[in-house]
């Protein structure tokens, strides 16, 4: 039992390094940074994000974390290719020395005070994370959250009687940033959104359920962006709509 737990390198480790290309499209699978032999290793994840901003702000912009397939001079390939088109305003690169890789959260209950309105669970800026059989109640922001992350599995979660469901209150497993990720078996109860997805690529959502859900069980593309992304198997019983693809986002 624990009122929240972190994992994730210190945000000032986090430096941003300019990317010389002024667009990257869908599809592509290099970009490139100068000195990026010395700088990074092959295997490293990181952040590209340009200043596409949502509709109904300026405050959230294009990220997508990337994994580093290999490196040659100042060229990056990444594992896979990149989903969505970058090119508004200048391209960043974003990433840490200090890798973290392979975290697994498993067996806990969280019982957050009402003043804590951060999340339960944290995963941040990590590679390969398996979160399983975690149960929350009475939190304000997420119950789980994974930011910057690369290859995620989160199984098993059951998020219920939130303090508070208002706007950004109340959700149940949240992943902002997040490349290649499988959310499964996700039951909540009053929650504002089971699952909330942005600047999120190339997963899977199966097996949602909130029966007494405040808003969309499923937000996805809530505050920027998300694409190659399969949602199956979501059970709600009120008036809301089971899934639902926010205005606020692409």
């Amino acid at each position: 039992s624990a009122a929240s737990i972190r994992v994730g390198p210190d945000s000032a480790s986090v430096t941003q390094h300019a990317v010389t290309e002024s667009v990257i499209a869908y599809g592509d699978t290099q970009f490139n940074v100068v000195g990026a032999d010395a700088l990074f290793n092959v295997g490293d994840i990181g952040v590209l994000w340009d200043s596409a901003v949502r509709p109904a702000d300026s405050q959230a912009v294009n990220y997508e974390v990337v994994k580093i397939k290999s490196i040659s001079t100042n060229t990056i390939t990444v594992d896979g290719f990149i989903h969505s088109y970058k090119g508004v305003g200048a391209i960043k690169f974003l990433h840490t020395p200090n890798q973290i890789k392979d975290v697994t959260i498993e067996d806990i209950h969280l019982s957050p005070p009402s003043t804590n309105d951060q999340a339960g669970v944290l995963v941040y800026f990590v590679d390969k994370v398996r979160i399983r059989r975690v149960s929350g109640s009475g939190f304000t922001g997420n119950c789980v959250y994974s930011l910057f992350c690369y290859d995620v599995q989160i199984e098993d979660v059951q998020p219920v009687d939130p303090y508070a469901t208002g706007s950004g209150q109340g959700y149940g497993v949240g992943l902002f940033g997040t490349t290649k990720f499988l959310l499964k078996n996700i039951v909540g109860r009053s929650c504002r959104h089971v699952v909330d997805i942005d600047s999120a690529y190339d997963g899977e959502i199966d097996s949602v359920e909130d029966l007494d859900d405040q808003s969309a069980a499923v937000a996805f593309a809530h505050n920027g962006f998300a694409g190659n992304i399969k949602i199956r198997n979501v059970r709600v019983r009120t008036a809301q709509y089971a899934i639902a693809a926010s205005a606020q986002g692409y």
